[in-house]
């Protein structure tokens, strides 16, 4: 049955994205008059919404197997459909720059209520519950989410023409299945990603959109509260310290999300530094400025893969080893170090502009 659904939803994935192609097509033929037996090249956005069908489909199916998806999980999953509706609304009606982030806070609020917040912490062996520490960890917990969002909605945005989003989003799906095979939820991204990705990579029949990146977002921080909190699935206690487990460590997300994390997060600071607008969308993300120094759009991807497959293998040692304290820091480090490195070769290539100097 489990199988059975896997492949139903990446039918389901390719069939909703091809059809989301063929609309626009339509469209632009009748609004342009154009003849139906006139080939029409266009990169309709939107095409993304396949996942979220699929995936919120998969998930109605799996609620009845407790141990794949429990019922509380799937209803924090729930505030991410108004994120999707309040977004692709945005994109018609162009409301203040701040609606997004009102939707984006109330979505993730709603999500850390229903799940119970983070009620512990446990990094390296240590776990902080004290009553200080989740209060403060449940603030954090919620900055830091939001910013997931948008993490992810910048980071799939390569000229218009890659998934760029794709590989940290396999990266998780095949650290769910090292992790825990099958049995844990996001493992069924996987057909939902994969179907959509069939006319997705270079060169694109079809587009993510806004909505799609941030909905992946959202997923996945929903996904580390529910697992970083003691929760019970299928009868055990979610910890670092127990590989039979379904969850995957909160740290070892942000290991794995560590590129797109920090190529945002960096692009940020030095946009504040130069005194940019950041409240403006950008063109001077490192994978940006890697294509515009004379990469081609190959290599360009080929980077954020080979970069997401380290951050990858630094969670899968995080995972195994994660009693021991020193393990936290010295990964952490590690990531730190591979992505400064990368950072420093970009600007070397294609030094950052000040977007005021531009024009």
């Amino acid at each position: 049955m489990i199988w059975i659904l896997f492949f139903v939803s990446f039918v389901l994935s390719w069939a909703i994205a091809r059809y989301v192609r063929r609309r626009a097509i339509s469209s632009y033929q009748k609004t342009h008059n154009v003849s139906q037996n006139q080939p029409v090249r266009i990169l309709p956005e939107g095409a993304g919404l396949s996942i979220v069908a699929t995936w919120f489909f998969s998930c109605a199916c799996l609620t009845v197997f407790t141990d794949f998806m429990p019922f509380e999980l799937f209803m924090a999953m729930v505030p991410g459909l108004f994120l999707v509706a309040a977004i692709v609304l945005d994109e018609y009606k162009h409301f203040p720059s701040y609606f997004r982030m009102v939707v984006q806070m109330a979505s993730v609020a709603c999500a850390m209520y229903i799940l119970g917040g983070v009620n512990a912490l446990t990094v390296g062996g240590f776990i902080w519950n004290t009553n200080i520490s989740v209060i403060v960890m449940n603030v954090l917990s919620f900055l830091l989410l939001t910013w997931f969002i948008d993490v992810f909605r910048f980071y799939d945005g390569i000229d218009g023409k890659e998934g760029n989003l794709a590989a940290v989003s396999i990266a998780i799906c095949v650290a769910a299945i090292v992790f825990a095979p099958v049995s844990n939820p996001i493992f069924f991204l996987i057909p939902c990603i994969a179907g959509f990705l069939t006319r997705n990579w270079y060169p694109a029949r079809y587009l993510m959109g806004d909505a799609c990146a941030s909905f992946l977002g959202y997923v996945f921080a929903v996904m580390g509260v529910y697992f970083q909190s003691d929760h019970l699935v299928a009868g055990s206690v979610i910890s670092n310290s127990n590989p039979d487990v379904n969850g995957i460590p909160f740290f070892a997300y942000m290991i794995i999300c560590f590129v797109p994390f920090f190529d945002v997060t960096y692009t940020l600071l030095r946009r504040i530094i130069a005194g940019d607008n950041f409240r403006v969308p950008t063109k001077n993300h490192l994978y940006q400025r890697m294509l515009y120094s004379g990469c081609s759009h190959r290599k360009v991807i080929f980077t954020q893969l080979l970069l997401s497959a380290l951050m990858l293998v630094l969670a899968l040692i995080y995972r195994f080893f994660s009693d021991v304290a020193e393990v936290a820091v010295f990964l952490g480090a590690d990531a730190l170090i591979i992505m400064g490195v990368y950072a420093f070769w970009v600007e070397g290539r294609y030094p950052y502009v000040p977007e005021k100097n531009k024009a």
